[in-house]
């Protein structure tokens, strides 16, 4: 859970501690009852429902075994004397009612049958009733009950041509009786008993999630295998979506429902679960390719708010799941509203999309603080490997405004900032994450001073800092630089700086670019240097923690080669030999590079300099728009 951070000097009043005394209450007994109901109401549901099937099995045995009997096939007397107490009926006029009843009987259980094929298909949350009812169901399978109920009425006539005044024409009687009885019960139970529709397709959802939860991993190269109950309500959300059909909203409060009784009551085995290479596809999978369907039927609104449902699900947890296909949804959904190059759809969406890039990073900080020791591969460090996630959130979202055609320049330059203010604002929630076992304000203020977590936003911060300087966007640099007031700035700025120094001492003095080149990386450095000394250190060990090893990544698509790491090493020399006000015209540099670097920033550096670029560049926007840039 996040909560806020406490301001500095900061005490929480008495009403503010017993609300909150209040809501941790509340949440211990809502997550009692989620485990209640995880660990007991639903496997006894579905132990009653297999148990009646067992009941059925019995029946089924103790007919044939009065039959068996009534034929003198078998002779046993305990049986017989259980079956005296049973009237017995030798009246030939009576028998002859009773196989006419019987014949009619017969047709009528048959007639049944098309009831039943109507049955197959009303579903109650993505389930037929007909599978509800007689699922798994000895006495509901058609099959079966047609042979059995043609062989009581054959045997009847027969036993009626042999003795018309057979006792046992009534017993077999009363056994199309109860067949038929027994079809209609059930019929009449599931078909207008909602809340025992629903129970029990719960029941079997929860369970069957749980068993491959419990025993997932599969061969490797083996067909992938799918559980045949939930195999059927993806199907079945995937077929409403295409057709239109509102009623999917059923079918995704299922897949939120199940995924939270199972995260509850399964956390650790499921986080496990999903660092092995190969393994089969639980309810959150089956939750993933539906949303995947609402991206290609065109329902951005609905994919990104069921996508923010789950990624908030998984931080209600804690629990950071490897999976590739989970980390590229938001990835699909930006690509796709991008390709429909709609105005409209853009502005629709947009609070959902910063929503989605905010939660986004706010699960990436259990990717990278979660431990994995506890799994089989994390057992086996060289085998370990988790998914990184999707990255590049930050560029595409600024992509969807700026490279949209439908826009002015001045409804661009307008929704750019307004984007750029949000992403301002997003550390403050973002990285100011507080574990659930640390109960006092005063405990987590002091864990942040000293353990920030400003990649979660910094590293995708600095690929669209990189993007605005390949485009050469002087200006909305700029804001990031003299108006961005939180940490991650410096820590984006430090990956910007080592690419930026990588590239500036590989292009030699007569490319034209060299310039250019050199003066974003004066840039970047003069952000860098307001930052003290400690900092600068620890953010550069964070980086390497965050972007070294491909198996450590966090993001994808934002990563820095060996050689950015060795640039990266210089320019913090760099960065400490100005703040420690070192003569350097005397010295002369063993590292060819590291004094390239160094007199470029001491040649082109003044603490002004970022102001004064930022009045340059406002002095264009006045230019170019004139008297409308006062409505941005």
């Amino acid at each position: 859970m996040f909560f806020y951070k406490e301001g500095e000097g900061y005490k929480l009043g008495k009403y503010q501690k017993i609300r909150r005394k209040m809501r941790n209450i509340k949440n211990f007994f809502r997550k009692v009852y989620f485990k209640v109901e995880g660990k007991i109401r639903y496997p006894i549901t579905y132990s009653l429902f297999t148990f009646v099937r067992y009941i059925e099995i019995g029946i089924v045995v103790l007919i044939i075994t009065t039959l068996l009997q009534k034929f003198r096939v078998l002779n046993w007397e305990w049986l017989e004397g259980i079956l005296s107490l049973i009237p017995t009926i030798s009246d030939e006029t009576l028998n002859r009612q009773f196989l006419f009843s019987q014949i009619s009987t017969t047709f009528l259980i048959l007639s049944l049958f098309s009831l039943i094929t109507n049955l197959k298909k009303e579903k109650v949350f993505g389930i037929s009733i007909y599978k509800i009812a007689f699922a798994k169901s000895v006495l509901g399978n058609i099959i079966f009950i047609s042979v059995s109920v043609f062989c009581l009425l054959f045997t009847n006539i027969w036993i009626y041509i042999t003795d018309s005044s057979s006792s046992i024409i009534f017993n077999v009687f009363l056994i199309t009786l109860f067949l038929l009885s027994l079809f209609v019960i059930k019929i009449i139970l599931y078909s207008n008993s909602q809340a025992l529709s629903i129970n029990k397709v719960a029941s079997m959802y929860y369970t069957e999630n749980i068993k491959i939860v419990r025993k997932p991993r599969m061969k490797i190269g083996a067909q992938e295998e799918f559980s045949e109950y939930l195999f059927d309500l993806n199907e079945d959300a995937i077929e409403k979506i295409l057709k239109g059909d509102i009623e999917y909203h059923r079918n995704f409060y299922i897949y939120e429902r199940i995924a939270n009784l199972s995260l509850i009551n399964y956390k650790s085995k499921i986080q496990e679960n999903y660092t092995e290479i190969s393994s089969k596809p639980d309810i959150i999978l089956m939750w993933v390719s539906a949303i995947e369907e609402l991206v290609k039927k065109g329902l951005y609104t609905e994919a990104l708010s069921q996508y923010n449902r789950m990624i908030s699900l998984f931080i209600r947890h804690e629990v950071y799941l490897s999976s590739f296909r989970i980390n590229e949804l938001l990835e699909q959904i930006l690509i796709s509203i991008s390709a429909a190059e709609s105005k409209v759809i853009l502005e629709q969406n947009q609070k959902l999309i910063l929503g989605s890039i905010e939660i986004t990073m706010k699960y990436g900080y259990f990717g990278f603080n979660n431990d994995f020791s506890y799994t089989r591969l994390g057992k086996k460090k060289n085998m370990f490997y988790l998914q990184p996630l999707y990255g590049n959130f930050m560029n595409d979202c600024y992509n969807l405004i700026d490279k949209n055609k439908n826009f002015t320049d001045l409804e661009k330059s307008r929704k750019v900032y307004e984007y750029f203010e949000k992403l301002r604002m997003m550390p403050w929630s973002v990285t100011n994450y507080i574990p659930t076992e640390i109960k006092y304000f005063d405990v987590s203020r002091e864990l942040k001073e000293y353990n920030e977590d400003v990649y979660l936003v910094g590293v995708p911060l600095s690929n669209l800092l990189l993007v605005l300087i390949q485009e050469d966007k002087k200006g909305r640099l700029l804001y990031f630089l003299n108006d961005y007031r939180d940490n991650s700035i410096y820590l984006a700025c430090l990956i910007v700086a080592s690419k930026l120094a990588t590239l500036y001492v590989r292009t030699k003095e007569d490319e034209k670019d060299k310039k250019l080149i050199g003066e974003y990386l004066v840039w970047i450095l003069s952000k860098i240097i307001e930052l003290d000394e400690k900092k600068i250190k620890y953010y550069c060990y964070t980086i390497g923690q965050t972007m070294g090893r491909a198996t450590s990544n966090l993001y994808s698509a934002v990563y820095l080669t060996t050689r950015n790491k060795e640039i990266l090493n210089i320019v913090k020399q760099t960065i400490m030999i100005k703040k420690k006000s070192i003569n350097v015209e005397d010295i002369v540099f063993s590292n060819q590079e590291l004094s390239e670097i160094v007199k470029l920033f001491f040649a082109k550096y003044d603490k002004n300099l970022l102001k004064d670029k930022q009045e340059e560049a406002d002095q264009k926007i006045s230019e170019k728009f004139g008297l409308l840039v006062n409505l941005l």
